[in-house]
């Protein structure tokens, strides 16, 4: 009885004790899991980043130096970090699913799996740590993708740095462009001044039969907001209509009629938000802005796919986590059959197959090949689908080990 207030009183738990703390061995595999990722991820970025800048750093120091030294240094480490960036988001997928590899064999080569698992630990315990890792790599994929992507390539470009910072500057160049869309066609010379501005303009028309029926020209053409109806000016301008033959009464003639001069309205629904990112692709648009695109139905026809990449970027926030999920289920199902070493290819391979159907089926979603949903989300599903049923493969394999260890103790 004289144990009992002492039972009671919460002075005989560890003074560090917190009922979310994690176990001791789960603590030990986060830190390897995080370890291992972060050692892979900075070795893989370094050698990509290196490549990348091997052919481009000394033309980006020339271009600060003609400003001085100061200039070049500031210009030329500018550079590299906005490269560290946008590599950081194409190797992130590659390091998790080596770190969680490299984790999951020298866990087995130390012997601490069998320990383990002659400890009776359940696998749902025992895997804690590794569906922390998955659950962290989603947000942390996403915000690569959306935010820290987006942002080094748009960096790049506008401040001309680099191959994205040459060749956006190609793309930008004042030049004559023709646009189609619907029933529209517009020839215009477009230049950054620094909001696009669309000059010497011609436009035309055509019906549903396919036959020109409307056709302007203009100095210039703005944009009109007036009334909340997004619609273009043409300055300076002429528009003419024109009939189909036998309409006038003369059969295969055509009557063209002037019917505006000056400045006048011109129902054309082109968005000015597609201006500003002309030529440059959906995967390196900011989230916001590509949900504004994704929505707008007045774009050219040959515009990208913009609600594709709204799936394919959410999609692939899924799949690294998934694909490292399914190479360490992979290698708990074969480790005891195969042995350490082709438990270990096993488990690249399938990495390596994982990561390739996801980059597949991006292209295929893009291009429109096979419907949306089935080629964005099929490869996530399968990933899941596959881990799913060799965790629970894993399971049964522990139970069936169990009771076996409970029968021969029960006989002894």
């Amino acid at each position: 009885m004289a144990t009992e207030p002492a039972r009671r009183d919460p002075s005989f738990l560890p003074s560090d004790y917190s009922p979310l703390r994690l176990p001791v061995y789960s603590r030990v595999m986060l830190g390897q899991y995080l370890w291992h990722i972060n050692v892979v991820f900075l070795a893989v970025l370094g050698v990509v980043t290196a490549i990348n800048i091997s052919s481009e750093i000394l033309t980006v120091w020339a271009e600060g130096a003609l400003e001085g030294t100061f200039a070049a240094v500031s210009r030329s480490g500018h550079y590299v970090f906005l490269r560290l960036l946008d590599n950081g988001s194409q190797v992130f997928p590659i390091a998790l699913v080596l770190g969680i590899a490299w984790t999951e064999i020298a866990h087995s080569q130390s012997g601490r799996r069998t320990m383990v698992r002659t400890a009776g630990m359940p696998l749902r315990k025992a895997s804690s740590a590794l569906i922390i890792i998955v659950s962290i790599s989603i947000p942390f994929q996403y915000v690569l993708d959306n935010i820290v992507r987006p942002y080094a390539f748009m960096s790049l470009s506008v401040n001309g740095l680099g191959e994205y910072g040459w060749s956006y500057s190609r793309m930008r160049e004042e030049r004559m462009e023709w646009l189609a869309f619907g029933d529209d066609i517009l020839q215009a010379r477009i230049k950054d001044a620094p909001d696009p501005l669309l000059s010497e303009v011609t436009h035309y028309r055509f019906s549903r039969d396919g036959e020109l029926s409307l056709l302007s020209d203009a100095s210039f053409m703005a944009r009109n907001t007036e009334g909340g109806d997004e619609s273009w000016t043409f300055v300076d301008g002429r528009q003419w209509a024109l009939s189909r033959p036998g309409s006038n009464g003369h059969e295969g003639e055509r009557s063209t009629r002037l019917v505006a001069k000056g400045s006048f309205e011109v129902d054309l629904k082109l968005d000015p938000l597609w201006l500003d990112y002309r030529h440059i692709a959906a995967r390196y648009i900011p989230l916001g802005d590509l949900l504004s695109l994704s929505r707008q139905t007045a774009l050219p026809d040959n515009a990208p796919r913009y609600r594709e990449w709204l799936h394919i970027r959410a999609a692939k926030a899924l799949n690294p986590g998934l694909l490292a999920l399914l190479v360490a289920t992979v290698f708990a199902v074969f480790v005891d059959r195969l042995g350490l070493a082709r438990a270990g290819a096993a488990m690249i391979v399938a990495g390596y197959a994982g990561l390739t159907l996801t980059r597949v089926m991006a292209v295929v979603a893009e291009h429109q090949v096979l419907p949306l949903a089935l080629s964005v989300w099929t490869p996530p599903l399968l990933l899941l689908l596959a881990s799913v049923i060799l965790f629970h493969h894993v399971r049964l394999r522990d139970r069936r080990f169990e009771e076996a260890a409970r029968v021969i103790g029960g006989s002894n």
